[in-house]
């Protein structure tokens, strides 16, 4: 009882009514009663309790709703490879590895594309693995394999993935442990899709870096500006294949021609040499970058912007920076510096004004867009444009496999039309650098069988695509398709015979029947499945060449055989866009202050 009133008093609730201390009596038989009475009404002690006891309901509720969860999310796994492994056909496997900035914490992505039942082309999530050692092909491997394995999903026909070649080492190495653990080989080294995208982005880069400038500097060093800030290349993954990285502003270092391995390049307009007072198509995109990204870095310049923008009633796109090697990104940029060349010019006049009222350094660095300039970067932007298309055309869950050889061919016809259109010998050849470039990569679409398949499997092609403008491959297609035909045909003739006969009724001795529909009648007189199909029966216009599993769901009744490996080969998908979503997702899920999907260390 002692203790009570201090208790109270440290709790800043009222005083007892009556302050004077209680008598010094032998408390009665029992007393102890009356103390636990009051410590058990203690108004201090009550709150604190009462808050504990809700912070471990609520922390047990989130425990239990995240078990509840997790329990969910494993039954939706198990059913999810529960249906992959049920599917009636086979499915293509789509993989990419994500490198977080700063440091060398990377993840896996694993999808899978099939075609269902009713002709739809799905993309299922399979895996997001963390990979914590050096991420090299062989290390990759394992953590792959051990998906595929621990999923029971062997039954694939090919890989889609970006351009790294660690992904080739990678899938050498899973067909090999895949084989070592299971004796079935996935086959996935011969039947590997690089990721259209990706070469688009590397063709690109190729007739990009033909632009650069390769005199002296124009732009002010980047030391000068914000003083030491070296520039970074991506991380090379085992021997990445890496195009240059296109830097805004040009090293500090010139290379002599012979050590120069693009001085040495045998492309015969490299004699065109770019004198140091040439206005080139390089130094004029170096000049863009510079102002675009001079406004976008300073928040006081992107308010002046804003403000000229509403001045001058210009609703265009935002300025965004077109740093790194992206050519998307600076193509975006650099059409939103197009749109807003009116305002930039007012914001590089003021700086001027400024400059002459108050004296110091040019923001800009007295750099200036002449319109003549901006009309050789909108000659440019209307070349990547059209690849610009080409690349969204791709992106998306569809069925892309059947489309790559063709696209590659609208690439071809894209830079042979610019090329007779163009008058600047810098933009001639940097086509011509797009166009080598071009024809490597379609070499190797056409080195991957599962493309061939599925494009002879596509209903506005056929063979006919090869026999017009590729004849060297048309034998070796046509034998490919006809041995994968009739291994299906003779499977389905083998299950036929192989039924017990029903006992036949007997019936009373009578005239003898005659048949006058023998079997080997009906067959000479039916044409082959697979000759009518190539013979362009049901012809699919090729402006409706993506339109192809509808086709084959209206007409996969009259094509049985060559339906069952299309429901295969149509689920190759010529991109790795669907992995690249799952990873922004999952970028998503980190904070402001968060660099990675590590787990934090409290």
């Amino acid at each position: 009882m002692a203790n009570s009133p201090s208790l109270s008093l440290l709790g800043g609730n009222k005083p007892p009514k009556d302050p004077a201390p209680p008598k010094k009596t032998n408390s009665p038989k029992g007393g102890g009663s009356s103390s636990s009475k009051s410590a058990g009404k203690n108004p201090v002690a009550d709150p604190y309790v009462e808050l504990l006891l809700k912070l471990q309901h609520t922390s047990a509720m989130q425990l239990q709703e995240e078990q509840q969860l997790n329990i969910e999310q494993h039954h939706t796994d198990h059913e999810r490879i529960a249906r992959l492994c049920n599917l009636g056909s086979k499915f293509t496997l789509i993989h990419d590895v994500w490198t977080t900035k700063g440091n060398h914490h990377a993840f896996m992505g694993i999808s899978v594309a099939y075609v269902s039942d009713d002709w739809t082309f799905h993309i299922s999530h399979l895996g997001l693995k963390y990979i914590a050692s050096n991420h090299k092909g062989k290390l990759l491997a394992i953590s792959f394999a051990n998906v595929l394995s621990k999923s029971g999903l062997t039954n694939k026909i090919t890989q889609t993935t970006d351009s790294r070649s660690n992904n080739f080492t990678m899938a050498s190495e899973v067909d090999r442990l895949i084989t070592k653990k299971t004796g079935i080989d996935p086959n996935l080294s011969e039947n590997h899709i690089r990721c259209y995208c990706h070469k688009i982005a590397l063709i690109l880069n190729a007739g990009l870096q033909s632009l650069k400038l390769s005199t002296e500097e124009f732009i002010p060093s980047k030391e000068e500006i914000l003083g030491f800030a070296p520039g970074l290349s991506p991380i090379a993954e085992e021997s990445e294949e890496i195009e240059p990285t296109n830097h805004f502003v040009q090293e500090d270092v010139v290379l002599d021609e012979e050590h120069n391995p693009q001085a040495t390049n045998n492309d015969e307009d490299n004699n065109e040499d770019d004198s140091p007072g040439q206005n080139t198509v390089g130094s004029i995109l170096e000049k863009v970058d510079f102002i675009i990204q001079q406004i976008t870095s300073s928040a006081a310049k992107r308010s002046e912007y804003d403000t000229w923008c509403r001045i001058l009633v210009h609703d265009g796109p935002s300025l965004i920076a077109g740093y790194g090697i992206c050519w998307n990104i600076k193509f975006r940029s650099r059409e939103a510096g197009l749109q807003a060349r009116r305002v930039i010019s007012k914001l590089i006049e003021n700086e001027c004004d400024r400059q002459e009222r108050e004296g110091g350094k040019n923001y800009y660095s007295n750099v200036d867009i002449t319109q003549s300039e901006w009309d050789m970067v909108n000659k440019l932007n209307e070349i990547l444009k059209e690849f610009y298309f080409l690349t969204k055309s791709m992106e998306g869950d569809h069925s892309s496999g059947a489309l790559l050889v063709s696209k590659y061919l609208d690439i071809k016809d894209v830079i042979k039309r610019k090329s007779h259109n163009t008058s600047e010998p810098e933009f001639k050849k940097m086509l011509q650098t797009m166009k080598k470039k071009t024809d490597k990569y379609l070499e190797e679409a056409l080195g991957c069988d599962a493309i061939l398949v599925a494009t002879v499997l596509n209903p506005s092609f056929r063979l006919s695509i090869f026999k017009m403008w590729f004849p060297t491959h048309y034998g070796y297609t046509l034998d490919l398709i006809t041995n994968l035909f009739t291994t299906p045909k003779a499977e389905i003739a083998t299950t036929a015979t192989s039924k017990e006969p029903t006992p036949p009724v007997k019936k009373r001795p009578g005239p003898e029947v005659v048949d006058y529909f023998p079997d080997n009648t009906v067959e000479a007189t039916t044409p082959d499945e697979l000759s009518v199909y190539l013979g362009g029966k049901y012809k699919l216009p090729t402006d409706e060449a993506d339109q192809l599993l509808g086709w084959w769901k209206d007409h996969c009744q009259e094509f049985p055989i060559l339906a069952l490996l299309a429901r295969d080969y149509l689920a190759c998908s010529a991109t790795s866009a669907s992995v690249e979503r799952c990873f922004s997702a999952a970028a998503d899920t980190c904070g402001h202050d968060r660099g990675s999907l590590v787990a934090k260390n409290n």
